[in-house]
């Protein structure tokens, strides 16, 4: 692993240093932002925060990630339900989720002998649906307390200068979201 960060900080070196003035933007991402060496700290010169998305953001995913839905379905309420899941946990419970409409259908269309010849609706999926799949799968952001990211970030993350000169340091402060609103992070700890 060490000749693999020494030649990973070579050609971050590297990308600065082009001669023909092109230039180079590199996004990274990390789940453990604490474990990145010193070395590798210096070279990715805006550290950002992005906590799990509010009740309001997953409802957004959600309606994203599930155009097709029974006319009954809350997205509100099973937004509610997520408190915890990451923005990728959502997308995998959708995925889960329609995958359930699929197998439920290939076994209806397997046992049920009054479909064959009949048009097939499409498969939408239910509020048993997502409960189901609810029930099944586990936010990933879990595995590690809320507050280690909030830490690391009051001690690495980067503020915003703003045209006046001041920095946005209050705006760029984490916040926790929680089904009942948004809370300064220092007092949510």
């Amino acid at each position: 692993t060490r000749r693999m960060k020494t030649e990973f900080l070579v050609q971050m070196d590297g990308l600065s240093k082009r001669r023909n003035g092109d230039i180079v933007f590199v996004l990274a991402a990390s789940n453990l932002p604490w474990d990145l060496d010193s070395a590798v700290l210096r070279r990715l010169e805006k550290r950002i925060y992005v906590p799990l998305p509010s009740i309001t953001g997953r409802e957004l995913l959600l309606r994203q990630c599930l155009p097709q839905v029974t006319t009954d379905f809350e997205f509100t309420k099973i937004a509610g339900m997520l408190e915890g899941f990451s923005g990728a946990d959502v997308d995998i419970l959708c995925r889960e989720a329609t995958m359930r409409t699929v197998r439920l259908l290939i076994d209806r269309l397997e046992n049920d002998r009054e479909l064959d010849g009949k048009e097939i609706p499409k498969p939408r999926v239910s509020m048993s649906d997502m409960v189901a799949s609810i029930g099944v799968t586990r936010p990933s952001a879990q595995s590690v307390p809320l507050r280690q990211y909030v830490a690391w970030e009051k001690s690495f993350g980067s503020t915003l200068s703003l045209e006046d000169g001041s920095s946005a340091a209050a705006s760029a402060t984490p916040k926790k979201h929680t089904d009942s609103g948004t809370v300064d992070s220092s007092s949510a700890a």
